[in-house]
């Protein structure tokens, strides 16, 4: 084996192994977005409850997360509850998502300009299936085990150069 082929073998086994403990969590996708910017982020859901189906996705939308949206999704009613102008959760609701299979619950928003850089903004969800549920809730703390069950983030990035505004 040459030194090329050796380092590309150690890549993908790490790869696997860093892609193996990922699967009991839900994945954000993209993991960092910009402040002030609109971004569009999916929240993976990997599996279902130890064999069960997901019938529904309840998405907390956290302070500091404004103008959000949630992304149509065939066989899926969405419900929006809102606070006055601002949508505070999201519900997937009515479909049916195999525990074999892997899918995305998506939104639009926009992280306010007083979040602070670098900080991570958690979505706590709940994933509830045919039989059994899954709370994505517990905000990991620094220096602290993770969370069996740790809500999604995304990390806050400084704003782009000329602001960022896409819509």
């Amino acid at each position: 084996m040459n030194r090329k082929t050796g380092i590309a073998a150690a890549l993908a086994a790490g790869t696997i192994c860093l892609a193996a403990p990922a699967m009991a969590h839900i994945g954000t996708s993209p993991a960092e977005v910009h402040k002030g910017a609109t971004f569009e982020v999916g929240f993976g859901v990997g599996h279902g409850c130890d064999g069960s189906p997901t019938i529904a996705v309840r998405l907390q939308v956290p302070d500091g997360v404004t103008s959000v949206r949630p992304v149509a999704k065939a066989g899926w009613a969405i419900e929006v509850v809102r606070d006055g102008d601002e949508v505070t959760q999201v519900n997937w609701t009515g479909g049916s998502l195999d525990d074999a299979l892997y899918d995305r619950f998506t939104i639009r928003g926009q992280i306010e300009e007083g979040v602070a850089e670098e900080s991570v903004v958690y979505f706590p969800m709940v994933q509830e299936c045919a039989v059994g549920v899954h709370r994505w809730i517990s905000i990991p703390v620094e220096g602290q085990p993770e969370p069996d069950e740790p809500a999604p983030g995304i990390t806050v990035l400084p704003a782009e150069a000329g602001g960022g505004h896409g819509h």
